[in-house]
Order: structure tokens, then sequence, then C-alpha cells
């Protein structure tokens, strides 16, 4: 009888017949789910098992070389980091781990994760039940018994800890942003912290500064005097650096090899040139 049988006997050993519907799957549950059809002849059933265990060979490897693949790319943005970023982000790693493990314990959960770390998780949430049931009053610990697991494991927290990493920054940003305004009077109680990005945004400091600059023209020679004394004119100068920073990458030297302009400097002048606007009524 004629079969839809791919292993017929005498034909070529393929590795690329996993059935199309474990197709996306991981290894070790393509190697659970797929089981060979009954074939009375021992020379097909040789070679259907041999067809399996490339294509599943084949699988395994794959998932290493993704794997290995995307352990690269962080240790590529690692390098790219300053070397503040770097020393931050041991406690970033550390927030990332205790994330995933909430997401274990089911207290949260972790939103943007792929098939392959869903799976890794899913594991030890089971893992996690079973133990607690077994064991309600003592510490949960888990090893991971396959390697391709330990590594998306670990894939998956050094890619969380970015994350965390960038969370840190935002959030030491804005307490460096509150701090300014608050040294030039323009914080109050009720004031919610101000989006970096709006102070290193060139359209925003050219607005400034083209309204400083047409202002200064329509001064009497009392207000000019102020308006320099009060370094204006040094603050708008500061502004033509922010169209040259780059927001995630800031140079840490100019175009003639001296030390760039910081953030800070560029945030503070911003500030220094907004409030004067603001105190003419012109913004």
């Amino acid at each position: 009888m004629e079969t839809n049988n791919p292993f017929k006997s005498g034909a070529t050993p393929r590795v690329d017949v996993i059935p199309p519907q474990y197709a996306g799957l991981p290894s070790d549950v393509v190697e659970e789910l797929w089981e060979l059809p009954v074939m009375i002849d021992p020379t097909e059933y040789a070679m259907a098992m041999k067809n399996r265990e490339q294509s599943l060979g084949m699988l395994k490897k794959w998932e290493f070389q993704r794997e290995n693949k995307q352990t690269e790319q962080l240790t590529r943005i690692y390098q790219g980091l300053s070397l503040e970023q770097q020393k931050k982000f041991s406690g970033a790693q550390l927030q990332a781990g205790q994330r995933v493990i909430e997401h274990i314990q089911e207290r949260n959960t972790l939103d943007v994760v792929s098939r392959e770390e869903q799976h890794v998780l899913a594991k030890l949430q089971l893992a996690y039940r079973e133990f607690k049931t077994a064991h309600p009053s003592d510490a949960f610990t888990f090893e991971l018994s396959q390697d391709i697991d330990r590594k998306i494991y670990a894939n998956l927290v050094q890619r969380l800890a970015f994350h965390e990493l960038a969370i840190m920054q935002t959030r030491g940003d804005q307490e460096k942003i509150k701090q300014v305004r608050n040294e030039a009077g323009l914080l109050s109680q009720t004031e919610t912290p101000i989006d970096r990005e709006r102070y290193l945004d060139w359209p925003y400091a050219k607005k400034m500064n083209d309204l400083a600059r047409d202002l200064y023209y329509t001064l009497s020679t009392t207000e000019k005097e102020d308006y320099k004394k009060r370094g204006i004119g040094v603050a708008m100068a500061l502004l033509l650096y922010i169209p040259f920073g780059r927001r995630d990458d800031w140079p840490e030297k100019n175009m003639s090899g001296e030390q760039a302009t910081s953030k800070e400097d560029c945030i503070k002048a911003v500030l220094k040139v907004e409030a004067y606007l603001k105190e003419r009524g012109l913004i």
C-alpha cells in the first residue's frame, strides 16, 4: 500500500523532514512529540530513524547558533557602553534576574519574551509549583539540566539587564534635570519630572536661541548689560552644540579633539535661556 511516508526505503537521508506541525517548536519538544509511523520493513524504519536523528541534530545545532549569535550581539552592546554604564550594569543584571524570578513565581509577567524563552520559563514555573507543593516553606532553587536552556536563560537575563539599565539611566537623568531646574528656580512643588528629550532636541533649542537672539536687538543698553551679566549669550553659544550631540551616544570629544560639552551643560544652558525668556513673557 502506498503511503505519504517521506522515509521510503532507498531514499537519501534528509535533514528537513521535521513534520510541519512541529515547526518553530524547541528541539526537546519536537523530540518528545515526533513519533515515527508504523513500518514493517526494518530497512525503511532504520532510514526513518536516521533521518529523524539527523533532523533533530540539525535543529539543536541551529538553536545553539541562534543563542551564540545573540550572546555575541549582547557582548557588543555591553562593550559599547560608557564606563559609567558598565559600572552600573551588575546592578541592572541583579534587577533583571529578580524580574525573571518573580515571573517564575508568578508574581509578575514578562511581556516581551521569545517562544524559546517562554518554553524555558514555563519549565521553571512548573518546577516551582511542584516544589512549593511538596515543600511550601522552603526556598526554591533551580538548575537547568540542558545546555541550550541555560544559554537561553542567560541571554534572557542579559537582555533584560540592558532594559533595566535604560530605566536606571532615565531615572538618573530625570533627577539631574529636576536638580538643575530647582537651582534655576523653575521647579514648583506640583510640577512633574521633565522629559529630558525636549531639552536635548535641536528644534526646541533652536527656538530658544532664535527668540533670545531676536530679543537682544530690542533691549536697552542697561538690559543688554544684564543680559550679558546673567550669561545668556554664553548659554546661547552652548545651545549650538546640541545638534552635534547624540542623545544615546553623546560624544566625549568635539570635532577639534577637545573635551565635548556635556549633556548636563547643554541642559543647563537651555533652562537658563528658557527661564530668561519666561521672565520677558516670550514663552
